[in-house]
């Protein structure tokens, strides 16, 4: 008994058993061969939810100070840039960070009703300021070693402020 004789079959499941090719195709889906998209109830849009944006603001958070510490603690230790071998994977992942940060950042304010054209409160012009400052501290620990040895207590409570921030609203 060849496979020939039996039809296609991708190899899996049990010997003699025929599975077609192409599953989960319905027939006029579309163009020919192209997957049907499942969508939901009718009139029910989908969109992220706030959680996801949250865990995707956080995840650009955590990037962020984990790039800075990792060239804070290098250069508190006395090395020089061209040492760090990962210096490049740092910035990338300072990037990366800072760019997911400040979509999840703007995905939530979307979740809690903020449109275009709102004028916004203090505490998200105060989470602005603290994203700007942390984008721009990738460029203190090879400059200035003192400093980079003053940052890495500091991360951690700036952290701390922009949840405070985000959690609280206080202005």
């Amino acid at each position: 008994m060849g496979t020939a004789a039996r039809g296609p079959s991708h190899g899996c499941g049990r010997i003699g058993q025929e599975r077609p090719i192409r599953r989960g195709i319905r027939k006029g889906a579309g163009r020919a061969g192209a997957p049907e998209l499942r969508r939901g109830p009718p009139g029910k849009e989908r969109t992220v939810s706030y959680v996801t944006y949250k865990l995707i603001h956080l995840l650009g958070i955590f990037l962020i100070l984990v790039a800075l510490a990792g060239m804070a603690a290098h250069a508190a230790a006395g090395h020089r840039k061209e040492e760090n071998s990962a210096y490049r994977t740092l910035l990338v992942l300072h990037g990366i960070g800072a760019l997911v940060a400040l979509t999840g950042g703007f995905g939530l304010l979307a979740r809690i009703g903020f449109g275009h054209g709102v004028l916004f409160p203090g505490w998200i012009w105060a989470k602005i300021i603290l994203w700007l400052l942390l984008g721009g501290l990738i460029a203190v620990p090879y400059r200035n070693r003192r400093l980079a040895r003053w940052l890495l207590p500091v991360l951690p409570f700036l952290g701390l402020l922009g949840a405070y921030l985000g959690s609280y609203k206080p202005f």
